[in-house]
Order: structure tokens, then C-alpha cells, then sequence
């Protein structure tokens, strides 16, 4: 007879209920750890939620480190533009104007004299200021000497000095002479010439002021010539108490055919410069 030797497996065991695990008895001592049937129940997770859009953050005013009051702040004055000496400006009118012409002579030592000077403003010169029609200055006085040289404006000054004295009440002298030296050398004559008329044109004209003007040229002159205008206009640059007007530029100025008279658009143009020196 076959013995069936094999082990019955054991029981399944069913959880047990809540109400049964409530009904456990309790055994004395320290409290045991409670079953899993009773073990807390997590907390539900909250259902998440869109967060609201922040308000916008006004920026926070900087931080100073002290008062303002405790600053000495000195207000800054308004700039002021600087004043530059402003000149005299031409005006844009013209008028007519007719210089005196004086006689040609051969004495010219003897026969030519200054005449009576009337009106604030002088031009003194040779034959070509005699061309001079317009100009924008007032109370303009032109005497023109034709042939005159350094030695003949010398000569009429000291005469009408010693008769009839200073012309106290003459502002500006504008003297152009020189042109008709050209042919002689440069020695030390032309340059004690020309100091001696800087000197009676000083003293005629105690309280003007004396210009000489540069004298403008022909490039048909013959090279010898030019040279001693320049070598005149480079003394006068230096005369003392005198003020140099240069001459215009080469290409404005033309002459007759005769490379010594001016143009009457080219004496207009010249006095036009001048006149610009004496605002």
C-alpha cells in the first residue's frame, strides 16, 4: 500500500479587515507597531493651481550713501558767449566822388601846396588817385599830385606845416606814393626819403591814423623796376606810428597801356580796398 509522504501546502491566509484588525486585542508592554492596515494615510497633493501673473515692480530708488542736503551743490551760471571787438561794417552804397587834380609842373617843389583840408578822411598821392569815381566812404577828401615822388609829398608838407600848422581835426590818412621813384636805386637816398615824409606826415596829422598803401605794379615793368617798388613797399611795412594796407592781388589789377595808370574799374577796386582797412 503506497503512503502519500508529501507536505499539504499550508493555508492561504486572507488580510485581514480593517474591522478585525480593529478588534485585535491589545497585549500589554510597549505599543506595537501598528499594522499596515492602520498606518496614516498621506495627505492628498493639492491640485496645482496657475500662479496669477506678479504685478509689475516699480524700481526702487537708488540708493544714496548721504543726504543731499549735505552736499554743497553751487549752481552753474549760464555761459556766456565770448565778445570779440567787432569792426566797423562798409556799407553797400556808393557814391560819386570827384578828386582834386592838381596842375602838372615842372617846379613842383615850389608850385604844388596842400590845400585846406575839410574833411576827416584823406587820400594823398600821385596822378593815379585822380581815377578813384566812387567809393562807400563819407566825408572822403582825394588830392592827386601827377608825377609826384616820395621827395615832392615831403616838400608841400613841410610848407603847409610851417604856414598853416597841424591838421588837428584829420582822422585817417590813407598816402600812396612811390610808383614814380621806380627808377632809382635803392641807396640809402630812397630810404632817407622816405623816413623823412613818414616823419611830416606824423606831424601834419598829429591825431590820425596814417596808412600807406602798398603800391600795386605792372609785371611789364622791367625787372629792375618792380624790384624797387617791393624794396618801397617792404621800408613801408616798417615806418613807425604807420599802418601798411597790401596791395591787391595782381590778378585784379590792370593798368593803361603805359604800365603806370591805372584803370578806372581798377582805381575803383583799389579804393574799395582801402576803404575796407579803414572800418
Amino acid at each position: 500500500m503506497h503512503t502519500d509522504t508529501s507536505v499539504p501546502p499550508p493555508p492561504s491566509r486572507r488580510p485581514l479587515s480593517p474591522s478585525r484588525c480593529a478588534s485585535a486585542p491589545s497585549s500589554p508592554g510597549p505599543s506595537p507597531t501598528p499594522p499596515p492596515c492602520l498606518s496614516p494615510t498621506p495627505p492628498s497633493s493639492p491640485i496645482p493651481r496657475p500662479n496669477p501673473s506678479p504685478p509689475p515692480r516699480t524700481p526702487a530708488a537708488p540708493t544714496r550713501l548721504f543726504p543731499l542736503e549735505c552736499l554743497n551743490i553751487i549752481p552753474l551760471e549760464p555761459r556766456q558767449r565770448r565778445q570779440h571787438p567787432r569792426r566797423t561794417p562798409m556799407t553797400n552804397t556808393t557814391h560819386s566822388i570827384k578828386p582834386r587834380r592838381h596842375a602838372k609842373t615842372h617846379n613842383k617843389f615850389v608850385d604844388w601846396t596842400l590845400p585846406t583840408i575839410t574833411e576827416p578822411i584823406l587820400f594823398l598821392g600821385s596822378s593815379n588817385l585822380s581815377r578813384i569815381s566812387k567809393t562807400s566812404l563819407g566825408n572822403l577828401q582825394i588830392e592827386s599830385y601827377p608825377g609826384a615822388k616820395v621827395e615832392h609829398i615831403s616838400s608841400l608838407l613841410k610848407r603847409d606845416l610851417e604856414t598853416n600848422g597841424p591838421h588837428v581835426n584829420t582822422k585817417k590818412v590813407v598816402l600812396n606814393v612811390g610808383i614814380n621813384n621806380r627808377t632809382q636805386s635803392f641807396t640809402s637816398t630812397i630810404l632817407s626819403l622816405v623816413k623823412k615824409m613818414a616823419s611830416l606826415v606824423n606831424k601834419s596829422f598829429p591825431n590820425a591814423d596814417v596808412h600807406f598803401a602798398g603800391i600795386n605794379y605792372s609785371k611789364h615793368l622791367p625787372q629792375k623796376q618792380q624790384d624797387a617798388v617791393d624794396k618801397i613797399n617792404s621800408l613801408a611795412r616798417n615806418l613807425p606810428k604807420f599802418k601798411f594796407i597790401p596791395p591787391i592781388p595782381p590778378s585784379e589789377f590792370q593798368t593803361g597801356t603805359d604800365n603806370i595808370h591805372w584803370t578806372a574799374p581798377t582805381a575803383d577796386r583799389i579804393s574799395a580796398h582801402w576803404a575796407s582797412h579803414l572800418n
